[in-house]
């Protein structure tokens, strides 16, 4: 007899690797596994691409281009996009008045808002919060009507 432990009946850490089952149960039970795991993945792998082609059923408006603002007409509240103008209070295109600040957007809201003078910007931190909920504002946010 030799020295060398067997390893089919001295391994205490012997595990079977599949359930003793008949030979046809198991093929069948198998089969039926694989496929409902295939049509399940099958499924996950449709809904993300219809997520990543179809996205949001709204049309994004694109980016605001950098010779380009967002302007509040300080009179009838309404944000429009125009080529970024050197004076403030702008000149508003349609009435011909000096009535346009810069906008600030709150994503909370979703609204833009007539931005504080520069001086007030520079001097309170607060000035860049929403007057509805406090939250942080910022001249990023989609693009309004251009004019």
């Amino acid at each position: 007899m030799s020295n060398t432990p067997r390893n089919d009946d001295r391994c205490p850490l012997r595990v079977p690797l599949a359930l003793p089952v008949s030979s046809d149960l198991a093929t069948g039970h198998q089969q039926q596994s694989a496929r409902r795991w295939q049509n399940q993945w099958h499924t996950i792998v449709g809904l993300a691409v219809v997520a990543l082609i179809g996205g949001c059923s709204h049309e994004q408006k694109p980016a605001i281009a950098p010779n380009e603002m967002v302007y509040i007409d300080t009179i009838t509240k309404t944000a429009m996009t125009l080529p970024v103008q050197t004076a403030v209070p702008a000149t508003n295109p349609q009435t011909g008045k000096k009535t346009l600040v810069p906008g600030l957007y709150c994503p909370q809201c979703g609204q833009w808002y007539p931005a504080p003078p520069v001086e007030v910007l520079q001097r309170s931190a607060s000035a860049f919060r929403c007057p509805k909920g406090g939250h942080e504002m910022s001249p990023n946010g989609p693009r309004p009507p251009t004019i």
